[in-house]
């Protein structure tokens, strides 16, 4: 049975794709261990061309084309039609590093829920990488579970840091929401609280590119206020699911990842410039229930300093805390 498969989504990324397949095949890997499943999201460049000829040359890749339905659902069809006991879903303009196949197959055995790797971020403009680092109490753990991950001030997204099984996906049946950005947020907060078992690779294995143009991430607009709102009202809803004792945390950790995504939002000039009233007007209709539930967040027993100030800020002076922030991107 292939014990890992690699689910990667496709569309206008002709000048990217060739990179990250290089970085998965050139791995020292028994072929029969991993599959890579292409997702053909209807892209109109010649990124196929450069996958045809991988296609070609290594039989463990596949190819599923579909219309062009975006990135939750391209992710959603290649997980119904993965084999492997693992899933790991891998951006067609990132790379993985070398020999981290063979580093996360060797986790798979014992049969997490979830597996967190270590991801760095690379600037496309500059070239200057910052890695998305784990909190204190997960690096002093072999195992936890998912809740303990989550409500730690552990960097929950983006979703291309875990390794699901297959499993446990289906069982709980977990899907991407459609046609919205940062389903991540919604997809990872609940697969955490749901996982009973995760463990961590302190290792950077996955490289997340920051592209300056063309990317999702890099153009904000009136529809990532719209689907924050989204967001987080499916994440309100989940609540009812919640067992009293994490509903706090719950609470306090959807609120603080909308807050963060809206100041990686506001770190964006063009965002400001061409979308501030529409920035303003959701932040009014989500201020009162972030308060909230940031104070009830400083309930928990770890405690964490920052979160302490940047509530502070957010409920007494949202200006200056945007102002503050805007000059670097958090999300």
């Amino acid at each position: 049975m292939v014990k890992l498969s690699i689910i990667i989504p496709v569309y206008k990324v002709e000048k990217y794709i060739e990179k990250c397949l290089k970085s998965i095949f050139t791995q020292s890997v028994d072929c029969h261990n991993y599959e890579v499943i292409i997702v053909n999201d209807g892209t109109p460049d010649n990124s196929m061309n450069v996958i045809n000829k991988y296609a070609e040359a290594y039989k463990n890749l596949k190819i599923l084309n579909q219309l062009n339905q975006g990135l939750s659902i391209a992710r959603n069809n290649g997980i119904k039609i993965a084999t492997g006991r693992y899933v790991w879903c891998v951006d067609s303009d990132d790379w993985i590093d070398a020999d981290s196949i063979n580093v996360i197959l060797e986790k798979l055995d014992d049969d997490y829920d979830m597996i967190a790797i270590g991801v760095n971020n690379v600037f496309e403009d500059s070239f200057n990488q910052s890695c998305i680092r784990f909190s204190r109490y997960s690096l002093e753990n072999e195992e936890m579970s998912g809740k303990d991950f989550l409500f730690d001030n552990n960097r929950i997204t983006p979703t291309q840091k875990y390794i699901y099984k297959l499993q446990f996906l289906r069982e709980n049946k977990l899907e991407y929401f459609p046609g919205i950005f940062h389903e991540d947020i919604e997809y990872c907060m609940r697969a955490l609280y749901l996982a009973k078992r995760m463990t961590i690779i302190n290792k950077v294995c996955y490289y997340y590119l920051q592209r300056t143009s063309g990317a999702i991430s890099a153009s904000y607009g009136v529809k990532n206020f719209r689907d924050l709102s989204l967001v987080f009202n499916e994440l309100s809803n989940f609540e009812e699911n919640i067992d009293s004792q994490y509903l706090r945390y719950w609470k306090a950790e959807k609120s603080r990842l909308i807050l963060m995504f809206m100041l990686g939002a506001m770190g964006k000039s063009a965002l400001y410039k061409n979308n501030k009233k529409e920035f303003w007007i959701f932040f009014e209709s989500v201020k009162p229930m972030i308060c909230t539930n940031l104070w009830k967040g400083l309930l928990s027993k770890r405690f964490n300093i920052h979160n302490f100030i940047m509530c502070c800020l957010y409920y007494l002076s949202p200006q200056l805390l945007f102002k503050h922030i805007s000059a670097k991107s958090v999300c």
